[in-house]
């Protein structure tokens, strides 16, 4: 878990009626950017279960 992924999850916890999906869009798109620089194949090898 990143720290804006925490961040993002307390701020929820604290204020349930609130969304804070926006603060992670970012995060998202970035991390999509590293799995097409590395490629699908490198990153299942990687980072996912088997």
């Amino acid at each position: 878990m990143s720290t804006i992924e925490a961040i993002a999850r307390s701020l929820s916890l604290l204020e349930p009626e609130q969304s804070f999906d926006r603060l992670l869009a970012p995060f998202r798109a970035q991390v999509a950017q590293q799995v097409q620089a590395m490629g699908e194949e490198v990153y299942r090898r990687n980072y996912t279960n088997r």
